[in-house]
């Protein structure tokens, strides 16, 4: 086991003292634990991925991006809203930014259809906006080298074609105000590729014999942003140009859709797996000379502190069967993110549907049916905040993906990283077979505490059932909330004890229904400062296209305060797989949620856990335990020390 000095070192040196236990194979570091990294970046990065605040629906609540450099989770809630995001321009700036819709979890082509707007600082004229330009879902948004003609605050507006739901998309941005380099020649294979300038922005020329490869160093985990401006003149010009990132597998991968409309932009994401050097590479069909501007950013990810277990089983995964691999981990970590790397190989790659099943008993399928025979090798990470998911290409060697959009890891966030995991991989197609090396889980924690985190907080209120209802009441149309132990899978069990809240006990929560669980009034009055809400849940639901859920703080007597703290997003929580078909019942938890609740301090809340359902289709539902408030001062409460 090794430790690295870090700005988050002491919170690594705790948790390794947690897991003093672990063996071979296992490890804590105070950054991605997958790779060490430390390389020095040539293009300055920006900073890590952050998500949306709502509300932000409004030139007047636009979310601020902080910045020159953006990398923002947001989503397109409810039907057919806009996303507006502000930033400081300067005359001469340009603008490069781009939403990535292929990991929306509704599948629709509506569901991944977004435009984007530049909007003046009026609020009102639309300097820019593309539909269509993106790569990965055909009708993603990109806008490559706007030019602000004058200083102000300007806005980015993510909106959909049609009245639905994108969940969710990632808007990159990045604000180019000086620094652009023109290539160098030569620079037309990797091996004297063009080393980016600090800005990652480049202008040059091409034809289609006469490609150009930059050169760009990431750390593992680094996200980078290759935005491309087919048409810097803005004379109308539609070169059909393509944008790469490579090198895996010996080649690279390109976001080059084709586009007739002026002005023509590219626009490519790719979370490297490893630390090292890559390339990004400009091409073009036509043999006639193409000007372009390029820019290249960085986005690092997230400073965590990761423990990682890892084993090597060699197995082998036979012709339409299936093959089971365990690993077994310690401590006491709850985690906030989950990462999974898979080193395997197979003769036909879409042949394996592969399914992760946390301690806790929950299943999580990460892809089925994706790949090419043509690339029978698989190196790969699997993390929620990856630039894309998996299947948009073809090899699946040496980068960091995102699971299907269908799936999350994020449904194991907050849960016991201790026990045992497994890793299911099933040959659905008889014909090939294939060997599963090694496989490695990373679970990380965020050392910068949340709200009332910071030495010591009051305990402003408990909630575990054990005892009755504790003064909740449920009410709606055909409402099942009830009190007890469930006895249905994926939801059998209780977080803690015998007795909790869900919708139906004993099966699946109706059609046509919409029912909620109310808290009794918990006053606030004491805290001043720095609340946090805490409570555990376990849950399975219907696409959020048809079902939903969601957990909202509502101040008593003024029901326009109200928040939403949580809700359900994601695809429906089921999956058939192997062959024959066997359906998998997924489900998130029981994990822990916390949300900061600040805002509601002094005052006196209810909780509101809300399930509805349309008219077919139904699952397991939610089911809520162990609820708490902390607050500060902490002097008038029984204090609680956070990790």
């Amino acid at each position: 086991m090794s430790y690295h000095s870090t700005a988050v070192g002491r919170a690594a040196l705790a948790l390794a003292i947690a897991f003093a236990s672990l063996g071979v194979g296992q490890g804590v570091q105070a950054r991605p634990a997958r790779d060490v990294g430390g390389l020095s970046p040539n293009v300055t990065p920006g900073p890590a991925q952050v998500d949306e605040v709502e509300p932000n629906d409004s030139t007047a609540t636009a979310m601020a991006l902080g910045g020159l450099r953006a990398t923002i989770k947001g989503y397109i809630w409810p039907n057919g809203e806009a996303d507006y995001y502000s930033f400081q321009g300067t005359a001469g700036d340009r603008v490069y930014a781009a939403a990535m819709t292929a990991g929306s979890a509704n599948i629709t082509i509506a569901g991944r259809d977004a435009v984007l707007d530049l909007i003046a600082p009026d609020g009102v004229t639309v300097l820019e906006t593309d539909n269509d330009d993106g790569s990965f879902a055909i009708n993603s948004p990109s806008i490559a080298g706007s030019l602000l003609t004058a200083s102000g605050t300007y806005y980015l507006r993510v909106r959909p074609i049609f009245a639905t739901t994108i969940r969710p998309y990632v808007l990159h941005v990045a604000i180019q105000t000086s620094g652009m380099a023109n290539e160098t020649e030569p620079n037309n294979d990797p091996s004297v590729a063009m080393v980016l300038p600090a800005s990652g922005w480049v202008s040059g020329t091409v034809t289609a014999a006469n490609p150009d490869y930059f050169q760009v160093v990431l750390n593992a985990g680094d996200t980078v942003f290759a935005s491309l401006d087919a048409d810097p003149e803005r004379d109308g010009g539609t070169a059909n140009l393509g944008v790469g990132i490579g090198q895996f597998d010996n080649a690279f991968l390109y976001a080059s859709d084709a586009s007739l409309n002026t002005p023509n932009s590219r626009a490519h994401f790719m979370t490297a797996g490893s630390s090292g050097v890559y390339y990004v590479a400009v091409t073009t069909t036509q043999a006639t000379l193409a000007t372009y501007q390029l820019s290249v950013s960085v986005s690092p990810q997230k400073a965590l502190v990761c423990a990682w277990n890892q084993v090597t089983p060699n197995l082998a995964i036979a012709d339409a069967g299936t093959v089971t691999s365990t690993i077994t981990v310690g401590g006491n970590m709850i985690f906030d993110r989950l990462a999974v790397w898979l080193s395997l190989a197979h003769a036909n790659m879409p042949d394996l549907d592969v399914t992760l099943y946390p301690p806790d008993g929950n299943a999580i399928v990460l892809f089925t049916d994706i790949g090419a025979s043509t690339n029978p090798t698989m190196n790969v990470w699997l993390a929620d905040d990856a630039a894309l998911p998996i299947g948009v290409f073809a090899s699946v060697n040496g980068m960091a993906f995102r699971p299907e959009p269908d799936y999350l890891l994020g449904w194991a966030s907050g849960q016991l990283a201790a026990g045992t995991w497994k890793l299911v991989l099933r040959d659905d197609v008889a014909g090939n077979t294939g060997t599963l090396y090694s496989w490695k889980i990373e679970t990380c924690y965020d050392p910068t505490p949340p709200a009332c985190s910071t030495g010591t907080c009051g305990h402003l209120y408990k909630a575990d059932f054990e005892n009755g209802a504790s003064g909740y009441t449920h009410s709606g149309t055909f409402d099942q909330w009830a009190l007890g132990l469930p006895s249905a899978a994926p939801i059998d069990s209780c977080h803690s004890g015998s007795s909790c809240f869900k919708t139906n006990l004993t099966g699946n929560y109706s059609n046509n229904a919409s029912q909620d669980l109310f808290s009794p009034p918990i006053s606030l009055a004491p805290a001043t400062d720095d609340v946090l809400l805490s409570w555990w849940m376990k849950y399975q639901l219907e696409d959020a296209s048809y079902d939903h859920g969601q957990v909202d703080v509502i101040e008593v007597g003024n029901p326009g305060h109200t928040r939403t703290v949580w809700r359900h997003y994601s695809y429906a929580m089921d999956e058939s797989v192997g062959n024959p078909f066997q359906t998998i019942q997924e489900s998130a938890g029981w994990g822990r949620h916390r949300a900061n609740i600040t805002d509601f301090a002094g005052k006196t809340i209810q909780l509101r856990f809300h399930i509805d359902s349309d008219s077919s289709v139904n699952y397991a539902g939610m089911a809520i335990d162990d609820i708490e408030i902390f607050g500060r001062p902490s002097a008038i409460f029984v204090p609680i020390v956070w990790r």
